[in-house]
């Protein structure tokens, strides 16, 4: 049964994510948005209707506190936009507002490696581990944020060093990290969308032209089939509910390959937002059984800039 959703949690007000989901709904004019992060000092706080502070995900504390916020702010649904507070989220038995996928996907997304190895028989996969040969080759963490720790090294001399260098001065060891091909091409982020049966209803493909940290500061949006062909072959295999982000690379035939999954909303999400999506929005609709039909995009290029506030 349809109810309205007014009160809207939003994790993670001072990262990318989360401090673009707080201002798209909060433009909207339509929902109450409560901003909830671990620092005071969060972005977000300045967007939102109300902010709560809360501990970090690791903290003992963190689900009795957040059950506490959703039941004194009467929270209708949640947007968790922090990696290491979604498993803990994908728990629908304390957590039944979160917009998020299955537990057992966040598992495997969480894991570049297990992405890998999950989708391994894909033509979309690339090399990785024993399978990759040739040099040069990207070295980076199984687990991490952003652009971290990512490394291009053209010879096994290089490799070996970075992998001495990597444990022991950032305690990062060899079976923590992920070796692939390293792929030249076009980089892309797809901000995807699922019904929360797993079944695909768009996504939203920009070409990064610029980054920072790891985050889109030039976009292009563009409609490619490719896309939802491949999106909706990794959906068969991996079930995805609501928002996610899917990002890709060209290897030198212009041939696109896989680098990871994030099962949440993207730091770039501003960029499909100019497009004309505004996603948070139209998966708090999915959430709420509603259907959604004809929905489109423009094809534009975004640029995103620091502004004091």
């Amino acid at each position: 049964m349809k109810k309205t959703l007014n009160n809207i949690l939003v994790t993670g007000a001072g990262g990318d994510s989360g401090l673009a989901t707080i201002r798209i709904l909060t433009e909207s004019n339509i929902y109450n948005v409560i901003a909830a992060d671990a620092s005071k000092n969060s972005t977000g706080l300045l967007f939102a209707n109300k902010f709560r502070l809360i501990p970090l995900a690791n903290d003992k504390s963190f689900i009795n506190k957040l059950k506490n916020i959703v039941l004194t702010e009467n929270i209708d649904a949640i947007f968790p936009n922090v990696d290491e507070e979604l498993k803990i989220f994908s728990d629908k038995n304390n957590f039944p507002q979160a917009i998020i996928s299955p537990s057992k996907t966040i598992d495997i997304c969480y894991d570049k490696l297990k992405t890998l190895q999950k989708l391994k028989e894909k033509t979309y996969i690339p090399k990785y581990g024993k399978d990759c040969k040739d040099f040069p080759k990207i070295i980076k963490p199984r687990i991490s944020r952003g652009s971290r720790n990512i490394y291009k090294v053209d010879s096994e001399y290089e490799l070996n060093l970075l992998i001495e260098f990597l444990s022991i001065n950032q305690n990062i060891t060899s079976d923590m990290l992920v070796i692939q091909e390293y792929l030249p091409g076009k980089e892309y982020t797809v901000d995807c969308l699922f019904d929360f049966d797993g079944t695909f209803i768009l996504c939203i493909p920009r070409q990064r032209i610029s980054t920072k940290g790891g985050i889109s500061t030039i976009g292009k949006t563009i409609h490619d089939n490719r896309f939802n062909k491949i999106i909706k072959d990794i959906s068969n295999t991996i079930e995805f509910h609501g928002p996610i982000n899917i990002q890709f690379k060209e290897d030198p035939s212009g041939k696109l390959k896989l680098l990871e999954i994030n099962p949440r909303l993207s730091g770039g999400l501003p960029i499909t937002h100019k497009a004309g999506i505004n996603l948070p929005d139209l998966a708090l609709k999915l959430f709420n059984g509603e259907k959604l039909n004809n929905i489109d995009y423009n094809n534009i290029s975004v640029f995103r800039y620091l502004k004091e506030f």
